[in-house]
């Protein structure tokens, strides 16, 4: 990153906030206080690694609550 960077947000959740710089593509993606910079391919990467998480959680019976259910 930058003193160039300008940075626009791609998405934004109650969660989490993600933009991309204009000029050196950077994107970062802030979850609370902790922020990840990574290059678009590495978010692509991710996104399918969560939303293959996210499809075998909604499909899995839980014997007991899920994480985070508590």
């Amino acid at each position: 990153m930058s003193e160039r960077c300008r940075h626009h947000t791609l998405a934004r959740g109650p969660l989490a906030h993600v933009q991309q710089c204009a000029s050196c593509g950077c994107v970062s993606v802030h979850l609370g206080a902790t922020t990840v910079r990574m290059d678009a391919g590495a978010l692509q990467s991710i996104a399918r690694v969560l939303a293959d998480a996210s499809t075998r959680l909604t499909t899995t019976q839980w014997s007991h609550a899920p994480p985070g259910d508590a």
